[in-house]
């Protein structure tokens, strides 16, 4: 469990008021303020989710009340579909700053029955409501669309990857591989700047559906 130092410390190395971290975990200012201070306890459960706020910025903590801004040319490997909503996460709290579309290459949409599952409508309603879109590249065999469909592009299924699928926001770019159900989120320009052409080179041949 972090401390009230630690968290003070990384709000500072980011740039966070008490206001910002309490709305992205989910507790008000005067909660931040009381665990800073040490006025009042708090919940284990919710020293967790300032913990995983201030991670999700690369904050590294480390012991004797120590803190770290992690290097942001890193990548964070994931086991487990589940971790999907931790894409989603990321693209919208980059989404309240960043206008730019999300780019996505994946040779199939997921079926309608895992998409309920996942959540993914309430995901691009959230996203839509920040005034971001999506633009998609799927192959010319996929069937399902769940985003507005001129957000699509089809290309022909050879120009794709089985199996995969890479999601470019910001400065980050997720490969989700769907057959071992993991999740590389790479927080790199340089390589956001690669997947980045890579898309528009096949945006620019694709059709619309």
């Amino acid at each position: 469990m972090i401390t009230g130092r630690q968290c003070r410390a990384a709000r500072a190395l980011i740039g966070w008021t008490q206001g910002d971290l309490g709305d992205r975990c989910g507790l008000s200012k005067t909660a931040i303020n009381n665990f800073e201070t040490g006025n009042a306890s708090i919940k284990q459960s919710s020293a967790e989710a300032i913990k995983r706020a201030l991670e999700l910025k690369y904050i590294g903590f480390l012991p004797n009340e120590g803190v770290m801004l992690n290097n942001v040319e890193q990548a964070l490997i994931l086991h487990g579909r589940h971790h999907l909503h931790k894409i989603w996460e990321e693209i919208l709290i980059n989404a309240e700053e960043d206008k730019s579309d999300v780019l996505i290459i994946t040779l199939r949409e997921m079926t309608k029955k895992d998409s309920q599952a996942m959540g993914l409508s309430d995901f691009l309603k959230d996203l839509q409501k920040l005034g971001v879109k999506e633009r998609i590249i799927v192959g010319k065999s996929n069937a399902d669309f769940h985003a507005p469909k001129d957000w699509y592009r089809t290309i022909d299924d050879e120009f794709l990857t089985y199996g995969t699928a890479n999601i470019i926001f910001g400065n980050k770019v997720a490969f989700i591989l769907w057959h071992s159900d993991t999740l590389i989120l790479a927080n790199s320009r340089i390589v956001k700047e690669t997947e980045e052409k890579k898309f528009e080179t096949l945006w620019e041949s694709a059709t619309k559906p």
